[in-house]
């Protein structure tokens, strides 16, 4: 190994995937401080990877955009090869990843077995199941660097501009995020407009609702009544100032998707409700206090990711997650968490 290596993360895919790779460049750089990390990742995630604090340089891979098709990763190779790469960790398991790699004519290419193009690696790691995904991260790091002793180790988000919540905060924040790209991981709007009229009734935190610009109706339809302590912040956002909000926050309530993994860098308390997929995947919330709400039905998990619609109609696995069960968990969290006493 060279006295400062060069390492290469490669995470193209969903936000959330990229958000839990900034785990491995923590590994990293934890374990090798002189090294260099290029992080490989697509244009929705610059603003979160560029304020990572262990990221040297990000290579924005725009693949469906200019960089699309075999010359926009000739593109990128050529790029990625003027860093002359000690390693490369393909984080994502696609051809196209795969393809990128080999591409850099860096020696050392390392991915997961299941992953198409796995041929291409120079060195391919099982990909085990039944555990959180930046294990299995982890074993890539721990292929080339040999240390059976690497501890993860949360990243730490820069935040260089101050960013201030425009909202009635004195007595703390309860986020609530409603999107996903898959609509059967989505909480029914009923049942969040009912979860913010009690969260209103019983106690005096602001409710603020988070997520992209397409969630903004999303976000309004699931709002029950106009308040000064309820805000649609959809849309208006960055990814950083979101990890900053929830830094600040008390508490997430988010389906499985990308804010439960936000969440986890600002170490957020998560209730994270989990509805067509699965925890065993491995993409629980990680915050300290964080907890899970599912329920034991025959026909879960039916997907990995998600789908447009339930296959049995029903969309059991969510409607059955009551407001007042996530109401009782919330105030569980909150009583251990900062007191915040109510208005006389």
């Amino acid at each position: 190994m060279r006295p400062n290596p060069v390492f290469v993360l490669i995470q193209t895919g969903f936000l959330g995937d990229i958000a839990l790779g900034l785990y491995s460049a923590s590994l990293l750089k934890e374990s090798i401080p002189s090294c260099t990390i290029v992080y490989v990742t697509i244009p929705i995630a610059e603003d979160l990877v560029v304020h990572a604090q262990y990221i040297d340089h990000v290579l924005i891979y725009d693949k469906r955009g200019q960089h699309k098709g075999i010359r926009g990763i000739l593109q990128i190779a050529k790029q990625l090869s003027m860093y002359t790469p000690e390693a490369i960790f393909c984080l994502h398991r696609s051809f196209r990843t795969a393809l990128l790699s080999v591409l850099t004519h860096c020696a050392y290419r390392v991915g997961f077995t299941i992953s198409p193009g796995s041929f291409l690696y120079s060195q391919s790691v099982q990909y085990r199941r039944n555990c959180h995904e930046i294990e299995r991260n982890q074993d890539l790091i721990q292929s080339y660097i040999k240390d059976e002793s690497l501890q993860k180790t949360a990243p730490i988000i820069n935040i260089e501009q101050s960013f201030l919540l425009d909202t009635d905060s004195e007595y703390g924040i309860i986020v609530i995020a409603p999107g996903s790209a898959w609509n059967t991981k989505r909480w029914p709007e009923a049942h969040i407009r009912s979860l913010i009229t009690l969260l209103i009734e019983q106690t005096e935190y602001s409710i603020v609702l988070i997520g992209s610009k397409q969630d903004k109706d999303l976000c309004q339809r699931s709002i029950p009544f106009e308040h000064m302590r309820i805000h649609n912040l959809a849309g208006s956002l960055t990814l950083t100032q979101t990890v900053s909000l929830l830094a600040k926050s008390n508490v997430l309530i988010s389906n499985d998707s990308a804010p439960v993994h936000l969440a986890s860098l600002a170490n957020c308390p998560t209730i994270a409700l989990f509805g067509p997929t699965h925890p065993a995947f491995g993409f629980g919330p990680l915050a300290k206090k964080s907890l899970i709400i599912q329920k034991d039905l025959p026909c879960r998990p039916c997907s990995i990711h998600g789908q447009k619609e339930c296959p049995l109609q029903h969309h059991a696995c969510m409607e059955t997650i009551e407001p007042q069960e996530v109401l009782v968990n919330v105030l569980e969290i909150l009583s251990h968490t900062q007191s915040h006493p109510r208005n006389p």
